[in-house]
């Protein structure tokens, strides 16, 4: 069983024993809207050159961390020190 169908499968059987939904059909669809949400989080990784957007300019710059549970990304500003770095969300960056 794959690491992917092993994931689903637990969280299928949370859904349904907390008892939020009544047909296995909604279970599946909520399951897929909360992998499509995850998946959305990671667009970007640690390390990633990327440009960011600042005061309508587009910069270059690295991914530093990336916070999946708020959906942003810490970012470093290529050129600026570090008291330029900030936290980002993914409407602020472009792949390089």
């Amino acid at each position: 069983m794959s690491k992917f169908m092993l994931t689903m499968g637990l969280l299928l059987g949370s859904l349904a024993s907390l008892g939020t939904v009544a047909q296995a059909g909604e279970v599946q669809g909520r399951a897929n809207a909360m992998r499509i949400s995850a998946v959305a989080y990671a667009a970007y990784y640690q390390g990633e050159q990327v440009y960011i957007l600042w005061n309508g300019n587009w910069y270059p710059g690295e991914i530093l961390a990336v916070y999946n549970g708020r959906g942003t990304y810490k970012v470093h500003y290529d050129g600026y020190g570090s008291e330029w770095d900030e936290e980002v969300g993914p409407d602020r960056l472009s792949p390089q």
